[in-house]
């Protein structure tokens, strides 16, 4: 007997934002190509110049940081690595991170909570930087998580940045957001086999 897993909330885009391309259907559900477009260099039809950017961005919140009761014993000829299994919590942060996917380059910073004014932080890191910082436009694209949701997010993010533009994924749909490629690396590597004395965030 098979058996399925189906969506609960199927993914929607309930913002005014116009959004251009042609429509794919995933599982029953039409999702306009101009989210995914916008990793092949396409915007609204059109290729980007090369002086315009796509980042993809979004937050991993409570990484937990545990620290190992013993040293982990490096693996050898015919033997695997061996690690112990009780650990000791050190406490939890926000890993809030973009990736320039056509550049492939990765752009984190940890904090001891998410929300608008850490997130603008990282945005902040980004566009102060060269090349984004004189681009015609940087393309941000987001889920629609409260510290950058909707048009008022954008707004907000222009007025700093005029060449920004917020791309918001529909909702139920970050699973299109490539910065969750990364996450998952992370969560399930990093997370099992790094060991933290101390946990630091910025002042």
């Amino acid at each position: 007997m098979i058996r399925k897993n189906l969506f609960l909330y199927l993914p929607r885009n309930d913002t005014n934002e116009k959004q251009s391309g042609a429509s794919i259907i995933i599982f029953g559900i039409v999702i306009t190509v101009a989210y995914t477009d916008l990793y092949q260099g396409v915007w609204e039809n059109l290729p980007l110049c090369p002086d315009q950017y796509v980042i993809s961005a979004d937050e991993k919140t409570s990484i937990q940081a545990g620290h190992h009761r013993h040293t982990s014993l490096a693996p050898k000829p015919g033997e695997g690595q061996r690690v112990e299994f009780e650990y000791k919590r050190k406490g939890a942060l926000c890993y809030i991170a973009g990736w320039d996917v056509p550049r492939r380059k990765l752009f984190g910073r940890c904090e001891a909570r998410s929300g608008i004014l850490s997130f603008d932080c990282l945005v902040q890191e980004v566009m102060e930087q060269e090349p984004y910082g004189c681009a015609e436009r940087v393309f941000w694209m987001v889920d629609n998580g409260s510290s950058h949701r909707g048009a008022p997010a954008a707004h907000r993010l222009q007025e700093k940045w005029p060449s920004l533009v917020l791309v918001h994924l529909p909702i139920h749909a970050s699973w299109l957001n490539q910065i969750e490629i990364y996450f998952s690396i992370l969560q399930r590597i990093a997370s099992h086999f790094f060991r933290f004395q101390v946990l630091v965030c910025p002042v």
